[in-house]
């Protein structure tokens, strides 16, 4: 058996180090924060066609957005109008079902914008980009969506 080095001994700590640092960024992604948030309502997704962002609802968003609340409810989607004007949204999504939501934005078949899931009782925002024409506002959790969870939304 051979006894490390200094060196030796000194790689191993920093490859420990690393590991640990690493292990730690996985579990605070995982996890949620003091303030009652969920980690995972502050990361973003985007597709080709539209941008949307998911943010805890303190983020500002565009000065010129409109805004609309939806509230999921006894796997419901309501909203505040299902008949929009053209532009920039900032959608609240208020969860206030005993189930894990989140909501996605559809059109042309196409999802255009996903939200981060919100766990029961939590809130959380998405931004969009809705041009005119028809869209589908669902929940793309598991099979809430073929269980009804769905609205259809017109935008002139």
């Amino acid at each position: 058996m051979s006894v490390p080095t200094g060196s030796s001994r000194l790689v191993r700590r920093r490859g420990a180090a690393l590991v640990l640092a690493l292990a730690a960024g996985v579990l605070s992604a995982c996890g949620g924060s003091d303030d009652g948030t969920d980690a995972a309502a502050t990361s973003s997704s985007s597709s080709a066609a539209t941008t949307g962002s998911s943010a805890v609802s303190g983020d500002s968003g565009s000065a010129s957005a409109q805004s609309i609340t939806v509230t999921e409810k006894d796997f419901k989607i309501d909203l505040d109008s299902a008949d929009l004007s053209a532009g920039d949204y900032t959608i609240t999504i208020d969860n206030a079902d005993q189930a894990t939501h989140n909501l996605a934005v559809e059109k042309d078949g196409e999802t255009i914008a996903t939200s981060d899931m919100i766990q029961p009782g939590q809130s959380g925002t998405l931004e969009v980009t809705l041009e005119p024409g028809s869209y589908v506002f669902y929940c793309g959790v598991g099979a809430h969506r073929a269980n009804g969870m769905e609205t259809d939304v017109d935008v002139s």
